[in-house]
């Protein structure tokens, strides 16, 4: 069977597995949308296809996927030992991503990469915010420790 493709937008599905960390993937057919709505959520749909699912519409869920995109590139470059062009990604996922992500996890791990380029000023500043973010949170502390001691 040959699928058709959808006319108008693509849809943008969220897949949570059980780690609990969140794929992206656009959809272009509607059996594959089918299929795969078992499994996911749907975040932005065509109205076009007659397809109804609870639906995300905004700004926030599309720079919301690009600041995670910047965050797992940075996540590569620390563990490549590229300090710089980690904290300058980490800095691109931070101002790209809403409010309401997870952005104290991106001040700690810019302080990682400040402390290894051995810009400790910088990286207790980012560990403030992490700790302000989310005072609960130990590993912002640790990263505050981090940078007081090196």
């Amino acid at each position: 069977m040959v699928q058709q493709p959808l006319k108008g937008t693509t849809t943008l599905l969220e897949f949570t597995p059980g780690t609990g960390k969140r794929f992206y993937r656009f959809v272009r057919s509607e059996a594959a949308m089918t299929a795969a709505s078992r499994t996911v959520k749907v975040v932005s749909e065509n109205k076009e296809s007659g397809f109804t699912a609870k639906v995300q519409r905004d700004e926030s869920s599309f720079r919301r996927i690009k600041a995670q995109h910047l965050k797992q590139e940075a996540d590569a470059a620390v563990g490549k030992g590229n300090f710089r062009l980690a904290y300058t990604k980490y800095t691109e996922s931070l101002e790209t991503g809403p409010d309401d992500c997870d952005k104290h996890k991106v001040f700690a791990n810019r302080s990682l990469a400040y402390c290894k380029a051995a810009k400790y000023e910088d990286a207790l500043k980012d560990a403030d915010h992490a700790v302000h973010l989310s005072p609960k949170w130990i590993k912002g502390h640790w990263r505050r420790g981090e940078a007081l001691t090196d």
